[in-house]
């Protein structure tokens, strides 16, 4: 008996090849270091990074010393830079073990990295990792005098690189274009002090497409490969969830559909109930416009709707169906009135990666 397969998410890697040579186009001669952090987006680290290897892309970035482990334990011996900075000594040998660039934004992650090389005689590759406006991880401008010292009485670390991110790249250029003018200027006085930096780099996805004249010798993109974080750029939206319908029944005009009794029928109707739900990452979607008052609106007004056409819906024979009420954690519930379609048929959701359950199996096609 074959393995059973309820839910699926297939990856086309040709749409991933496709959005790889658009990416390419717009970062011309600088070094890309494509960024799998986070799974690669949900698509699949390793199988990203084999698809890119097969297009000749051989720099990689991640967030989390696991996720490079990883990478490196499926035998992708690619230039990896994992990109927290740590002071931890279990995580500074795992850096050294397995030959990842490392990150450095803390004299005490510089320090301690620099210490442990030099008891076990090798040297390591490091960015130096700015923070210019982001609150998180990197030297602040008030830093800098520190920085350089550090820098300059470094043993057996390698300063390879230096690096900031943008944190509304998708936003206003103002801000972006301050953090640009304080990460240059932190670069320039390292400069003057001796500190020749050979590889810079500021701009993620959002910001390769918007901001070329901020790109520098190397640029950061990874969301960009799911196609689904820009449009009218020629992208291809990657990620298609497949699963089977379970059940199919008549409900009468009046009968309610999910928790909380906010949604009743209001005509006659066949619903299919099909295995996938909120735990699968059905109905989520990235907060871009956190704090944008016209986002808080359109949330506002999708509940309003709610009761006349679901935002969610699926291809079943392909025919668009829309989905009832909310959807349930593991399930939810179809209206498949006038749509021919039994147990058994599947159904196809376009969904990003990002939000699908790691769980859910992934097949590459």
């Amino acid at each position: 008996m074959g393995k059973l397969k309820m839910t699926r998410l297939i990856i086309d890697t040709k749409k991933i090849e496709e959005n790889i040579k658009i990416v390419k186009k717009y970062a011309k001669d600088s070094k890309i270091y494509w960024v799998l952090k986070g799974n690669a987006y949900g698509m699949g680290a390793v199988e990203t990074a084999r698809v890119l290897l097969k297009n000749s892309e051989s720099s990689f970035a991640v967030s989390r010393i696991e996720e490079a482990v990883e990478l490196r334990q499926n035998g992708i011996d690619s230039e990896i830079l994992v990109m927290c900075s740590t002071s931890v000594e279990q995580e500074i040998q795992t850096l050294i073990d397995n030959h990842l660039t490392a990150t450095v934004g803390s004299l005490g992650a510089m320090l301690a990295l620099d210490g442990a090389l030099r008891r076990d005689g090798v040297t390591l590759n490091a960015h130096i990792a700015l923070d210019t406006g982001i609150g998180r991880y990197g030297f602040l401008p008030s830093d800098i005098n520190d920085l350089t010292a550090a820098v300059l009485n470094l043993t057996n670390l390698k300063i390879t690189g230096i690096f900031t991110h943008l944190s509304t790249a998708f936003g206003k250029k103002a801000y972006s274009q301050k953090q640009f003018d304080v990460f240059n200027q932190m670069v320039e006085f390292l400069k003057n002090s001796g500190i020749e930096i050979p590889c810079k780099h500021i701009l993620n996805s959002n910001g390769l497409f918007r901001f070329d004249d901020m790109r520098l010798d190397a640029v950061r993109v990874g969301s960009v490969l799911t196609g689904r974080v820009l449009k009218g750029k020629g992208l291809s939206p990657v990620g298609t969830l497949e699963c089977t319908i379970q059940e199919i029944k008549n409900l009468d005009s009046g009968c309610n559909v999910g928790y909380g009794n906010a949604f009743k029928l209001k005509k006659n109707a066949t619903i299919a109930v099909v295995p996938v739900g909120t735990s699968d990452g059905i109905g989520l979607e990235k907060a871009k416009g956190l704090f944008r008052f016209i986002d808080k609106l359109r949330y506002v007004k999708s509940d309003l709707l709610l009761s006349k056409k679901s935002r969610i819906s699926c291809k079943i024979n392909d025919k668009k169906v829309y989905i009832l009420a909310r959807p349930f954690m593991t399930s939810l519930v179809l209206d498949v009135t006038d749509i021919p379609c039994k147990a058994g048929d599947k159904c196809y959701f376009n969904v990003n990666p990002m939000f699908i359950n790691s769980s859910v199996e992934r097949d590459y096609i």
